[in-house]
Parts: structure tokens; C-alpha cells; sequence
């Protein structure tokens, strides 16, 4: 039951990060099979945003949104946690890859609008990273300092070594875009700070 769909969620995860991308859509579909079958609603909002995720990172952006909005009318029924904001998160990545501006920014404002007041470093991390790599994609320059210095710092706070380094690296690409000598040289620096 529970059990089952979780770990099949884990290991589709884990699958999708070392890159073997048939093992994580086998274990992910799975997952998502369990947790309808056994009406476990949360573990079905997140092996959706698994598959999104994946999906996404194979440039499959229909496939992607389709799973992202089963994942956020999921979410819209569950009390409680944090699916509504990472299945917002995913819209505003999808939105921000497919150029759709204003969707990806109505994304982003709610999902801050459901971690704002909870005082949850690692989400909060997690969208500056994301209103970073929109103002990025969306404005090519470095008006995305900001957000990536605050991504970096409240990953930081949370112990989240590994995104905070990516976080060092999607800031020094800002500080690369912004042609800015006195730029240049803190690109160098971060970049140090990430070996």
C-alpha cells in the first residue's frame, strides 16, 4: 500500500536525478498507480510532480503541464503541507520554459503566497531560485542577483548544501550576464566559493 507507493516515488526520483529516465517514469507511474488505488492523495500530488519534473527535463512540455495541473487539483484538495506550493513552483518552471510570462508570475506570487508566512527557508530557497531563473530567461541580464543572494543564504540557514551550490552557480551566470567589471570579479569569487 502506502509503503509500496513511496518508495516507488523515492526511487523514481533518485532514477530521474542519476539520469536513467525509463527506471524513473517505470517507478513514478507505479507510485502514482498505488497511491490512487489506496486514495493516498498527497503521495499522488507528488509522484504527479515527479512526473512533471521529468517530463519537463525531457522538454515534453504538454506532458509536463498536464501532470503539473493533476498534481495542483490534487493539491487544491489536500489541508495542509506543501503540495500546493511545489505544484506552483512547477507551473512557474513550465510557464518560464515555455516563455508564458504572466503565467509563470501569477505561479510564482502564489506559490510565495503559501510558504510567505511559515518561515520555511529551504521553500522560500527554492523560489528565489525560481524568480532568479525567470527574471534570467525573462529579461536576459542580472537583475536576478538579488534572488539567487537570498536563495543562497536561506538554503544556507537550512543546512541545504547541494541546492545552495547550485544556487552559487546560477549566481555567478547573473553576475556573467550583467558585463559589469566589478561583476565580473565577484563571478570569480562565487565561483571559487562553489570549488
Amino acid at each position: 500500500g502506502h509503503r509500496s507507493a513511496a518508495l516507488h516515488n523515492n526511487i523514481g526520483v533518485l532514477d530521474h536525478f542519476a539520469g536513467n529516465y525509463p527506471k524513473a517514469f517505470g517507478h513514478l507511474e507505479e507510485a502514482l498507480r498505488l497511491s490512487r488505488q489506496y486514495q493516498y492523495k498527497r503521495l499522488e500530488g507528488y509522484s504527479l510532480l515527479g512526473l512533471s519534473t521529468l517530463y519537463l527535463d525531457l522538454g515534453a512540455f504538454h506532458e509536463a503541464r498536464q501532470a503539473q495541473l493533476q498534481a495542483l487539483r490534487v493539491a487544491e484538495t489536500i489541508s495542509g503541507g506543501l503540495i500546493l506550493f511545489y505544484a506552483q513552483l512547477a507551473g512557474a518552471s513550465i510557464a518560464r520554459q515555455e516563455n508564458d510570462w504572466i503565467e509563470a508570475a501569477n505561479s510564482l506570487v502564489l506559490a510565495r503566497q503559501e510558504v510567505e508566512e511559515r518561515d520555511l527557508l529551504y521553500e522560500m530557497g527554492l523560489w528565489h531560485i525560481e524568480a532568479g531563473r525567470q527574471a534570467i530567461a525573462q529579461y536576459g541580464n542580472g537583475t536576478a542577483v538579488d534572488h539567487f543572494r537570498s536563495a543562497i543564504d536561506l538554503l544556507d540557514q537550512a543546512g541545504k548544501k547541494a541546492e545552495a551550490a547550485q544556487a552559487y552557480m546560477l549566481l555567478a551566470h547573473a553576475y556573467h550576464l550583467t558585463k559589469d567589471p566589478l561583476a565580473q570579479g565577484a563571478m570569480h569569487e562565487t565561483l571559487q566559493r562553489c570549488l
